[in-house]
């Protein structure tokens, strides 16, 4: 995006006018069937510190522009937080200068052209009223794979061994090819839905992972038991169960693959220290105070991301820091690791991440707790198996962000006071814009007897919703969604969009740079 800023710099360096200056504008990328994403990690950080939003909000619009084009023109947009405002206010400030350049510079599809369905809402979602939720520990699959080896563009890097050693024998010609000598070199090994098994696990508990793999390592091994026993197979029979082998050796590749990857996240979600930190975070959420457990990371000299989304999830779920107790952390944290991190502490307390609680005679108690109660974000008896609401995701949180679009789209408790907790935006955009006053006309009546219609038929879940986070979504919310788009309760289907795919680590690491 070409600013008034990066012209006067380089008219001020004397080369303006003897360079061609263009735009490059950065789109929506397709991870996943439902999941796109910008990959701009530090769009957070420039909202958020350096407050150069018209950059940031300009790449989101255009980006939401294109969908539009592609797509058909979303009628339904709401907002929530002021980020959220901002997007939505410059996409329908460049949709009217387009519209100012004639319907041809539109380039918005006919009714022929549009996918069946199109896009029916979109919810813009800004990460600065949800900064909780990337600081807690996931308890999905897929998250405790971007937490525990790190899952970058789609893809995670590991060692080959970790993922081609045999784990058991489950059908004939499992061990029959030549053992290739081992490579030293990390392997990319793409996750999204061309995956089959994939698919199914991705947004499952690490509780009943287990258990599920199991079952899918015992239906092949019984695939190729049942075709041992039949002795008396015909040719036919025999043919059929050929023409299986090569779809069941890639199922039990897949299978072998994810039980090593599994197996190796066990090992980390079964050790004491990950324990201890899921307790602490998970009391932190309920309102208790744990500075002994932060000073003991700080005296152990345990990375500092991962002490400062301890000392984050403090402040932001006890209304701040006491102010002893955040100077004596301040000072710790200084002591143990440099005068550096002095940068990363102004800058996470400028966007209120970490902030001072002075303590009055008036003081009417901690705004989380309250938050926490109206909007149930919190499940202790949450089903990770059969769940029945978001909050499995990690066992017992409900991620804040999704609970909130939850609440404004379908309502329920916590509801109307959601205005009092975000701004919230909400815009109808005019479908017909850019007809005539006769064209419009007949396309709105046409469209309320299509609506009067579909009514009737009450098919309403072919609605699809686009959800964009602007500043960055993790993969806890990712499969908070996906839960909803496949729950019979929840009117759409959902499609994801972000910034970025992001964690708290590397939202405080962005900040350090």
């Amino acid at each position: 995006h070409i600013t008034v800023l990066c012209e006067k710099v380089l008219s001020d360096c004397g080369v303006l006018d003897d360079c061609d200056v263009g735009e490059l504008h950065l789109d929506l990328v397709p991870f996943d069937d439902d999941l796109l994403s910008s990959e701009i990690g530090a769009l957070f950080k420039e909202c958020s510190i350096d407050g150069a939003t018209s950059g940031p909000y300009h790449m989101v619009a255009r980006s939401l522009l294109r969908l539009q084009r592609q797509y058909g023109v979303i009628e339904n947009v709401k907002g929530i937080g002021n980020a959220a405002q901002g997007v939505i206010e410059t996409m329908l400030l460049l949709r009217e200068e387009d519209e100012e350049l004639g319907p041809d510079s539109l380039n918005f599809p006919t009714d022929d052209e549009i996918p069946a369905g199109g896009i029916h809402s979109l919810v813009v979602i800004d990460r600065e009223i949800d900064f909780v939720t990337p600081l807690l520990t996931p308890l999905t699959y897929e998250g405790l794979i971007d937490e525990v080896i790190g899952i970058q563009n789609g893809y995670i890097r590991v060692q080959p061994e970790l993922v081609e050693a045999e784990t058991e024998e489950i059908g004939p010609g499992a061990q029959s090819e030549e053992k290739k000598p081992a490579s030293k070199k990390p392997i990319a090994i793409p996750l999204n839905s061309s995956d089959t098994l994939f698919h199914l696990i991705r947004n499952q508990n690490i509780e009943k992972l287990g258990s599920f793999l199991q079952d899918q390592a015992k239906s092949i091994r019984e695939s190729y038991a049942s075709f041992r026993q039949n002795k008396d197979a015909s040719i036919t029979e025999i043919h059929q169960f050929v023409k299986q082998i090569p779809g069941l050796t890639q199922n039990y590749k897949c299978l072998n693959q994810h039980i090593n990857l599994a197996e190796h996240i066990k090992k980390t979600t079964n050790s004491t220290p990950f324990r201890q930190r899921w307790q602490t975070e998970r009391a932190m959420l309920e309102g208790e105070s744990c500075y002994e457990y932060i000073e003991d990371l700080i005296a152990s000299r345990h990375p500092l991301p991962s002490v400062l989304k301890l000392v984050c999830l403090q402040s932001l779920t006890s209304g701040g820091l006491k102010s002893a107790k955040f100077d004596s952390l301040r000072k710790d944290i200084i002591q143990t690791y440099g005068f550096e991190s002095m940068v990363v502490l102004n800058r996470l307390e400028s966007t209120g991440a970490i902030k001072r609680r002075e303590m009055t005679w008036t003081d009417s108690g901690n705004s989380w707790n309250a938050l926490r109660k109206s909007l149930r974000l919190i499940h202790d008896n949450v089903n990770v198996y059969e769940p029945n609401d978001i909050s499995y995701v990690s066992s017992g949180y409900a991620p804040l962000s999704v609970r909130l679009m939850q609440l404004l789209l379908t309502g329920g408790p916590g509801a109307d006071s959601l205005r009092g907790l975000a701004r919230v935006t909400e815009v109808k955009q005019d479908l017909y814009a850019c007809l005539s006053f006769e064209e419009a006309h007949q396309k709105r009546k046409s469209e309320a007897s299509d609506d009067h219609s579909s009514t009737i038929d009450g098919d309403e879940k072919e609605r699809t919703l686009l959800v964009y986070f602007v500043g960055g979504c993790t993969f806890m919310e990712i499969a908070a969604l996906r839960y909803l788009s496949q729950s019979s309760k929840f009117p759409y289907r959902i499609v994801i969009a972000t910034s970025a795919v992001v964690s708290g680590l590397s939202l405080i690491q962005s900040l350090c740079l």
